[in-house]
Order: C-alpha cells, then structure tokens, then sequence
C-alpha cells in the first residue's frame, strides 16, 4: 500500500523535475507546450501553483531561467554555431513522407491541408495505397458530419500521390520520416535519402526518442536533419517538437518550427535530449501506472478512471493503447538506455509480455481492452454506495470535502439517507462503516494510521 502512494507522489516529482531541467529561458515555448499539450494541469503551472520551493534544483541549474547546466552553456537553435545552411523554401515544397503508418499518414494530410503536394512512401507493397484508402474513409466521415466540405475533401486526397520507390521522391524539398523506431533503420533510410535529393533538401524525423545527433551521425550534410515529432492523432494534436541536435543548422531548425505554425502547429524548440520534452515527462505516467499493474492494484480500466476524474482526457492504458505497445514500449526502452539505465526509466514486464503477445493496442485490436470493428465507446463506471453501509461521515473542511458530500449525498439519496459532515477533524475523507479513506499529504496509509494513534495515545493522557 505505501509503495503504491509514494508511486502517486513520484509522478508529480518527476514532472515538476523535468520541466525545470527542460528549460533554458524560453518561456514562450514553455507556455506553448503546456497549451498544446492535452493534460489539465501542465508542470509549469503546477510549480508556480506550488511556490518555488518545490522547483527542483539540480546542481548547474540555478534557477528555471538558467541558461547553463553543470558548466556548459546551452543554446537555442538561433544561437547554435556551425557552417550556415540555406535550405530549400519550405513554404510550399514537396513533401515525400516516408512510412504510411497512422503517424506518417497524419502528416501527409495535415501537410496536404496546408496546400502542399505530397508523395507517400512505404516499403511494404501496396501500404500507401491501403493508407490513402483508410484517409479516404476518415475524410468522408469528416464530410458526413459536416465538419468538412466534399470538395475541400476531394482536394486534400488529390494532392497525396503514393509512389513506389523512393527514387520516384527526388523532387521533395522536405523529407518527413516516420518509420520503425529503429536507429539502424532511420539512419540507412537518411544515408539513401542523401543519395536522392539535393543538398539544400531538409531531411526530418518524426521519432519519438532517438537522438537526432545520433541519425544525424555519417551523413555528409548533417546540418539538414532536424526532428520533427508530432503526436498522435496528427490532425487533432496542435503540438510539434523541433529538436535540433549538435550538427542541425539553426536555419533548418528555425524553418521547420515556420512550417509547423504555417500547418496550424504549435511548435516548440527543444534539445536532442532522452525523450526530448514530452516523452520524457511522460515516462512516470506510463510507469507507475504499469506498476500499479503488475503490483495488480488496480485494473487497467480503475486506473482509466482514476486519471480522467482528476482531469485527464484519456487514462494511461487508453493512451498506450491508442499510442501502440510496441511504439511506447520502444520509446521507454530508447530512453532508458540514452540515460544509462536510470532506473526511473526502467521498461515494464508488463508491457513487454504484451508487446511479445502481439496485444499491441488499437493497432492490432487488443491491448489492454479490444477493439474489434464496430466496437462501442468503453462503458462509463457508475459507483453505487455499497448495500452494507450504514453509516457515512464526511470529515474535513474546504472544497474537496465539499465535492464528497456532495457526491455521497447524491450517491446515497436513493436510498433514502445522507451523510453526515464534521469539520475542523484536521484530516478529509470519508468514513464510511468505520472504515476511513484518508486523503493523504504524502504520507503512506501505515505513516497515516501510525499519526492518528499517537494522537489518540496523546489525547487519552491525563492533562495535569
């Protein structure tokens, strides 16, 4: 039971950690970051929700604003040093997406919505074509809603031709990568790519985690490649990381962050760091989450429930079904090893014996629920107060004592009766049939029941 609730405690410490480490003055791209990724409360605001006190410090890192980290000096990409580049316009290049999964698909029509002509490639026969079919249908259900035009629809499909050999991609200005989370497989594909396209050509990455210094390494013009990582679903998630590593040009870097707010984009500057921004603040979600799992503390869909009450969109096991397993589990994996087996990051057995089953999420049908076609929307829990209570008492002041009598009254009401409400008891929660659900300050439930007892051996001695 501790472990579990100091679990819940390391999950806000993290996040507030690696915001302040993610920072290097750029409070644009902080503020962009918290609005355009989808969680109710974003680290930044909590830590100034929480006062400065909670920030934080690392040795090298003075302060959030601090533009030097254990001795040396981090630059954004305007500052970066290295032989200037003068890339292709990027306005309205062609555009070669390589890899027709559900990301690099996403790409190609939020690229062919902003007007550009894309070419789509995979290297497994007919894969384009298939994904221009899928595009076809989501498009029309788009237009069946009413949410897009027929002609704005034909328009966007025109424009993605899928083409069978990367050979046939020679006339792209961009390049945007979307295969396998592999290192040897991106970096073979940029080396082919170099073969192909003109030197002025932008080669960009849409990996997850790799290191973009790393891709970059052997190519005869490293200054061009520059990550460029979406989210998915592409056409609904505003926000685009830009990260450059130590050869990308700081004209590559700065035309693609363009690009992405000409595309509806919010994009933010970030480092080749493990994770980058948001996978790396991201790892403590998943990871708690999956132990919780194997500790079989809760099931996938409590835990679901749990983070959607306090805000967010989509629970844990909902998002790694959604993302795919075999992506996060990729992801955990390449962050994990980038910082030398941190054992925060540390991969889950549950999670790799999904990923050896095939359970890989939506993607495959099942993950942690299934997926057939046609399936309905997860049920919504309904809780019921439990047929043996008998009695239950509200303890506690301020608004979320508020919302528990509120919720138990309402829960209670059909059969007739109502909680009782104490304040000023020092403690909120519920007790209900002499059981008491405590609302911790951090504290595991054995340190809870440890304190209310000295306070009763405290309360029963006889005052002199």
């Amino acid at each position: 039971m501790g472990g579990r609730r100091e679990r819940m405690a390391v999950v806000g410490r993290h996040v507030g950690a690696a915001a302040v480490r993610h920072q290097a003055g750029q409070r644009k791209a902080a503020a962009d970051l918290e609005n355009a990724f989808p969680v109710p409360h974003g680290p930044q605001r909590q830590l100034r929700a929480r006062g400065p006190q909670h920030a934080e410090q690392r040795p090298g890192i003075a302060d959030p604003d601090s533009l030097s980290c254990a001795g040396v000096t981090l630059c954004g990409p305007a500052q970066r040093p290295g032989i200037a580049m003068n890339p292709l316009p990027l306005n309205q290049a062609a555009l070669l997406v390589v890899g027709a999964g559900l990301m690099g698909t996403g790409i190609a029509q939020v690229a062919s919505q902003a007007g550009h002509d894309v070419m789509l490639f995979d290297a497994r026969p007919e894969a384009a074509t298939a994904a221009l079919v899928r595009l076809s249908g989501s498009l029309q259900a788009l237009v069946d809603k009413g949410r897009m035009a027929a002609d704005r629809a034909a328009q966007v499909l025109a424009r993605i031709r899928p083409i069978a050999t990367l050979q046939d991609g020679r006339g792209a200005g961009l390049v945007v990568e979307a295969i396998v989370e592999d290192l040897a497989a991106k970096r073979a594909l940029f080396a082919q790519l170099e073969s192909l396209l003109p030197a002025r050509a932008v080669l960009a990455s849409n990996t997850s985690s790799i290191s973009i210094t790393a891709l970059a390494a052997g190519l005869q013009h490293p200054g061009r490649l520059v990550g460029m990582h979406f989210f998915n679903p592409v056409p609904l998630m505003k926000l685009v990381e830009v990260v450059s590593g130590l050869h990308t040009d700081a004209t590559v870097a700065e035309a693609i962050f363009a690009l992405s707010e000409a595309w509806g984009k919010v994009p933010v500057h970030t480092k080749s760091t493990p994770g980058f921004i948001v996978n790396r603040i991201a790892r403590p979600y998943y990871a708690e989450t999956l132990a919780l799992l194997l500790e079989q503390a809760a099931t996938p869909a409590a835990l679901d429930a749990c983070l959607r009450g306090a805000g967010f969109r989509m629970g844990p096991c909902e998002l790694m079904d959604l993302i795919g397993h075999d992506t996060n589990f990729a992801v955990t994996n390449s962050v994990f090893e980038a910082s030398f087996q941190d054992k925060r990051f540390m991969p889950s057995l549950v999670q790799r014996d999904m990923v050896d089953g095939g359970l890989l999420g939506r993607k495959s049908g099942r993950g942690f629920y299934r997926y057939p076609d046609g399936a309905a929307a997860l049920p919504v829990a309904v809780h019921e107060a439990p047929a043996t209570a008998r009695e239950v008492t509200v303890h506690g002041d301020g608004a979320i004592a508020d919302h528990l009598e509120a919720a138990a009254t309402q829960a209670l009401a059909a059969q007739g009766w109502g909680p009782a409400r104490l304040r000023g008891t020092g403690w909120t929660g519920l007790v209900i049939d002499g059981a008491h659900l405590v609302m911790t300050t951090g504290r595991t439930a054995g340190e809870e029941a440890a304190a209310e007892s000295k306070d009763k051996e405290k309360d029963a001695k006889p005052r002199l």
